[in-house]
This record gives C-alpha cells, sequence and structure tokens, in this order.
C-alpha cells in the first residue's frame, strides 16, 4: 500500500526549512501561471494578521477582533515573537479562530505544495546519480514514479504531511521577533549575494583596475555584458571592492552602467535590460517612469546604477564610502560617457517594498532608513566622480525585483507604447 516513506519525509522536510528560512513559499515563474493557494510570502500572512485589529473597525466580518488594538503581539513588533501571534484569537464572523490555525491552512499547506511541486516533482533538469536517487525516492513511497507526482499532491498526503511538519516548522520560528521576518539577515556579514553583479563564468572579460585608498586598495570589476548587436546601449557590470586582512572584503559598491554609442530611445534601452534580468527591467522602467523628465524619451549620456552598497560589520567607520568614491572614480576613467548616478534608494536590509498592509512600524523604519541613506549620498556627493555635468538621481524602485510576471507586464507595456508612437509618425 502506498504510504509516505521516512526518505520522502526527509527530504520534504529539508526543503521547508530551507524556504521557511528564506521566505521563499512561493514559486513565481514569468511565463507560467500560478497554482498558489497562498499568500506569497510568510510576511505578507503576517502584515495581514496584523492589520485584523484595524480591519474589524470597518468590517463587520471580523467584529470583536478590534479589542486586539495596540495590543502585543499587533505591536512592538520588535519585542512580539512569531508563538506569540499565532497563539492569538481572532474572530471572523462571529466565530473564535487562532492565528494558528490559519497559518496552517493558509501558509504552511501551500508551502508544502510549493515543495512538493517544485523541490521533488520537478527532476527533468537532473541527470545521472541526482535522477536515479530522486527516482528511488519516489518509488521509496511504493508508488510508481510515473503517478507519484499527482498521488504526492492529493489531500491525503499532503495533509499527513503538514500534521507531521508544522509542529518542527513552528517550534523553529516561534522566538523569532515579528520584525525580523521584515528585514533581510546577513549571510556571513553582508546582505546580498556581492558575486552576482560579475559573473565569472560569463564568456566576456572582466577588466580590473586598483585605487590605493587610506583604508586598502580598492578594485574595480568592470565586465560588458553580451546583448544583441546592434546594440543601442551597451551595459557593464561593475563592482568596487576594498580589500581587508587576509583577502576579505570589509566594503562593496556594485550595480550596472549602461553606455549609449549615440542616443538611445527608452524602448530600446528597455528592451537590452530585458536581456540582462528581471531586476534590470524593473531598475531601467522604475528610472524611466520616475524621471520622465530627464528620460522620458531615452538616453543621450552613460548612467550607472548604484544597486547595492554596503559595508561589512567588522570594517572601519567610513569604508562604504571609501569604496564608493575610489569605485566610481575608476569607473568614470573606464566608461568617460557615464555622467549620471542613479541610486536605488531601499536600503538592504529591509527585503519588502511592496508589501500590502505594511504595518505602521515597518513603514516607519524603512523611512528613517531612506533619510539616513540620504543623508550620507548629500554629505559624499558621489556623483561628483563623473565630472562637473554630473547628475545623481535617487530612486525608489516600486516593483519586487524577483517578480518576473511583473517584468514581463512592463517589457510588454513599453511595446505598446513603442507601438502607439510608431503609429504617430
Amino acid at each position: 500500500m502506498p504510504q509516505l516513506s521516512a526518505a520522502l519525509i526527509d527530504e520534504v522536510r529539508v526543503h521547508l526549512t530551507e524556504r521557511w528560512q528564506n521566505d521563499a513559499i512561493y514559486q513565481r515563474y514569468a511565463n507560467a501561471p500560478t497554482q498558489y493557494e497562498g499568500p506569497p510570502s510568510i510576511r505578507g500572512f503576517i502584515a495581514d494578521m496584523l492589520a485584523l485589529p484595524a480591519t474589524a473597525l470597518r468590517d463587520q466580518r471580523f467584529e470583536g477582533t478590534q479589542k486586539l488594538l495596540g495590543r502585543p503581539p499587533f505591536c512592538q513588533l520588535n519585542q512580539s515573537q512569531f508563538g506569540e501571534l499565532l497563539g492569538a484569537t481572532v474572530f471572523l464572523n462571529g466565530l473564535p479562530t487562532t492565528i494558528d490555525t490559519l497559518a496552517l491552512l493558509h501558509v504552511f499547506i501551500p508551502s508544502i505544495r510549493t515543495v512538493l511541486r517544485w523541490d521533488i516533482c520537478s527532476y527533468p533538469a537532473m541527470e545521472g546519480p541526482k535522477q536515479r536517487a530522486r527516482f528511488a525516492l519516489m518509488e521509496s513511497c511504493g508508488v510508481p514514479r510515473d503517478e507519484f507526482c499527482q498521488w504526492v499532491l492529493l489531500a491525503p498526503q499532503v495533509r499527513a504531511l503538514a500534521e507531521l511538519l508544522w509542529p518542527e516548522i513552528r517550534a523553529r520560528h516561534a522566538a523569532r521577533p515579528l520584525f525580523d521576518f521584515f528585514t533581510t539577515a546577513r549571510e556571513n556579514g553582508w546582505y546580498c549575494n556581492l558575486d552576482y553583479a560579475i559573473a565569472t563564468d560569463d564568456s566576456r572579460p572582466v577588466r580590473t583596475r586598483t585605487v590605493p585608498t587610506p583604508l586598502g586598495a580598492v578594485t574595480l570589476e568592470l565586465q560588458r555584458k553580451e546583448v544583441e548587436r546592434p546594440a543601442a546601449v551597451y551595459p557593464h557590470a561593475w563592482r568596487a571592492t576594498l580589500g581587508g586582512p587576509n583577502g576579505k572584503r570589509m566594503a562593496v559598491a556594485c550595480g550596472m552602467a549602461y553606455v549609449p554609442p549615440r542616443f538611445c530611445g527608452a524602448y530600446d534601452f528597455l528592451s537590452t535590460a530585458d536581456e540582462l534580468s528581471d531586476s534590470d527591467i524593473m531598475l531601467v522602467r522604475a528610472l524611466l517612469d520616475q524621471f520622465p523628465a530627464r528620460f522620458g524619451m531615452g538616453l543621450d549620456t552613460g548612467v550607472a546604477f548604484l544597486c547595492s552598497w554596503e559595508r561589512n560589520p567588522a570594517a572601519p567607520k567610513g569604508a562604504g564610502a571609501v569604496v564608493l568614491q575610489a569605485g566610481l572614480n575608476a569607473l568614470k576613467k573606464s566608461l568617460r560617457k557615464v555622467t549620471a548616478l542613479v541610486v536605488d534608494l531601499r536600503p538592504l536590509q529591509f527585503s519588502d517594498w511592496d508589501l500590502p498592509n505594511e504595518p505602521a512600524e515597518i513603514a516607519t523604519a524603512k523611512q528613517e532608513a531612506r533619510e539616513k541613506l540620504h543623508t550620507l549620498l548629500d554629505s559624499l556627493c558621489p556623483e561628483g566622480a563623473f565630472g562637473k555635468r554630473a547628475e545623481r538621481f535617487d530612486m525608489l524602485q516600486r516593483h519586487d525585483e524577483t517578480d518576473s510576471q511583473h517584468a514581463l507586464f512592463l517589457l510588454g507595456e513599453s511595446q505598446i507604447e513603442w507601438a502607439r508612437g510608431q503609429n504617430e509618425l
């Protein structure tokens, strides 16, 4: 008789633990319709739950929940814990319901389906030993592998996995402050993947330039990205690194630079970004949208995007300023047409900038972090590295850079605008 094997349960546990730690419970693909039944993130669910007391003031379905307004764990998010929120009772259509029950039904069970669908059943790219191991895992449940995916996604198997694993995942996160779900955890001292911008396996070579500074040498790495020729604008990934003892990084600034050989129209600018990544599409589109008077028609100069800028906590104060100024000076020497600096004004410690029902405490913390970053930029004037005609544009990107479906929407919208312009000629 088919049954969930210990091997399968362990494998699901591993993937669930990772997805819950990284808040990656929803698998998104640009070219596929969503099959997800729950909220797109754990923090999104938490935000919705925290908003329930205020929602009850205007929605009679939640009558009785308003008494929780202003009481922990619905406030003081730095001190209130996830387990306390799960233990709270709210009212839905007059019936008391624990948030634990809502989390199980609307977050945990959908996250199990994500793991089963994308981490267990998606194996076509596997080859050799990995594929054989995956087939063995499926067959360990007593189900032919060609029937396994349909069987494991049936309600009885999903429910059994939920009963086994929800207590473990709940206990693992129970002591986390609610504020923690809205921020990005550092890994090895850094908020972001510092190796993402420069592709070491890319066919394009990486040029380097070293600049001495009082805190040590700053190395600029520059790599032209491969795009379809002839190109209306040439994109370059850049990364400036301040080295420290034992070859460790002390501070890093990185982003993309776009250099047009001649005037580049807005549609061509965005289409080039489309050849790179979803995040590049959204950055370029945000620039075009937020500064239409300057870039609405297109590019008449080179622009450098500052996407990530951070200092390791162990580095001396001022290391971030040093790496940014030295890096931009070196970038200007390599790409002389660059005269505009575009700063993504979203501090890296926050992981979501498009969250509906965002708690007031989180919104306030984000605004304070933005103002602090803006004040620092004003004091440094990093755009001065680009010469007398230099400009700086502080941009607040409005879209989640991981939302590939929205990236396609933005590109399609630009194609429509371009087609209308062609028809008017």
